[in-house]
């Protein structure tokens, strides 16, 4: 016998809901980093509506959105796609644009941000910081911004010139 508090809101008691549809369901996708997560951008060309799937609104980005309001968290990290020869910069590009709007809207509804780390080289994707601010300009939401971790810009530029064009990003 659990407790269970009632929801505050119309919004809050529909987050729980899809939380639950969420837990039901494997969110997980083959492309999953173990040690960073998801990618919003699958390696594999089949493998892509499967790991958009897991960044739907019922899914794992919706459960991480709306868990970390509940957990009183004002904000989560993704990590972009990594770019391959078998998928190309702008497919990669494309596709994590595409993810992240809705998920913007519904972190934005949720008063959660979404950082999104530069990881630079490592991962072949948003290698400067004009890049990355076009990046963010084209996903359009308040809720998205970056995540600098300058310790993954020491072979890519200066960690002053990102501060600068990002500002309060």
């Amino acid at each position: 016998m659990g407790l269970r508090a009632r929801p505050r809101s119309r919004e809050e008691g529909r987050l729980r809901r899809d939380r639950a549809v969420a837990g039901r369901r494997r969110v997980v996708p083959d492309d999953h980093d173990r040690r960073r997560g998801p990618r919003l951008a699958p390696q594999g060309r089949e493998r892509r509506p499967r790991g958009l799937q897991c960044l739907d609104w019922t899914a794992l980005g919706l459960a991480a959105v709306w868990t970390a309001r509940l957990l009183g968290s004002d904000a989560i990290l993704v990590v972009a796609g990594l770019v391959t020869n078998e998928i190309p910069y702008n497919e990669v590009y494309q596709r994590c644009v595409d993810a992240l709007r809705p998920l913007g809207e519904t972190a934005a509804r949720a008063g959660v941000k979404i950082g999104c780390e530069n990881c630079n080289s490592e991962q072949r994707f948003l290698l400067s910081p004009r890049e990355f601010w076009q990046f963010l300009n084209d996903v359009n939401s308040p809720a998205v911004g970056i995540h600098l971790d300058v310790g993954n810009i020491h072979d890519t530029g200066f960690a002053e010139q990102w501060i600068e064009i990002h500002g309060p990003r």
